[in-house]
């Protein structure tokens, strides 16, 4: 059996014990926001090395806290919610949604090195004679897509790319959705626009001038 398909099958009982962790480990909560807060509307940071669980709100300066508070292999929660902005994820960090049609961000994503997106959706709908993407990679590394719906729209002139190789760094897109269209310019699902590489396993492409560019 491939690595891969082992993770695969294992997710729903490490989402499961992740659940169960933030349940009934209350106490272990410190003030990110505030260990009031219910469950279902809080960003929750979780220490990969085992340190006590913070939680923020759910908005877009939550997120920005949680952010800037992650380190590699930290894994952020993100509820069903809105995240508004551009955002940066911190390298090595795993970004993780309650659900991929609940859990939008709406701005450009700039993956670090080892970062992840999981279980969430980037969803952009602008009018404009720029270009915008949803998902962009970084200088260097590798950066991680798993189960997610990226779409960008864009009825203007400028070009709409699902998710953009900008620089060296590689991007693996596991059972994704990657949508561009655009009104007057080009559209991609995923557009290699420098050195990095991009890989699709699995999931749907789709671009108004063509899945990719290459």
């Amino acid at each position: 059996m491939k690595i891969s398909e082992l993770v695969h099958k294992l997710e729903p009982f490490i989402n499961q014990m992740i659940e169960e962790y933030v349940s009934y480990n209350t106490n272990t909560i410190i003030s990110g926001g505030s260990s009031a807060l219910p469950r279902e509307h809080a960003i929750w940071l979780l220490d990969c090395g085992g340190g006590a669980i913070k939680d923020y709100s759910a908005d877009s300066n939550g997120f920005d806290s949680a952010n800037a508070d992650a380190s590699t292999g930290d894994i952020i929660w993100v509820p069903a919610c809105t995240v508004a902005g551009n955002k940066s994820i911190t390298a090595g960090a795993k970004v993780v949604g309650e659900s991929r049609y609940a859990t939008i961000f709406s701005g450009q994503i700039t993956l670090g090195a080892s970062s992840t997106l999981e279980n969430l959706s980037v969803v952009r709908s602008v009018d404009s004679a720029s270009d915008h993407k949803g998902v962009v990679t970084g200088a260097s590394g590798v950066a991680y897509l798993n189960d997610c719906d990226i779409e960008v729209t864009n009825a203007g002139a400028g070009d709409a790319y699902g998710a953009s190789i900008d620089g060296a760094g590689d991007l693996e897109c596991w059972n994704c959705y990657l949508y561009g269209n655009s009104g007057s310019g080009s559209g991609y699902a995923a557009y290699i626009a420098s050195s990095g590489n991009g890989y699709i396993y699995g999931g749907r492409c789709y671009g108004t001038t063509g899945s990719f560019n290459v």
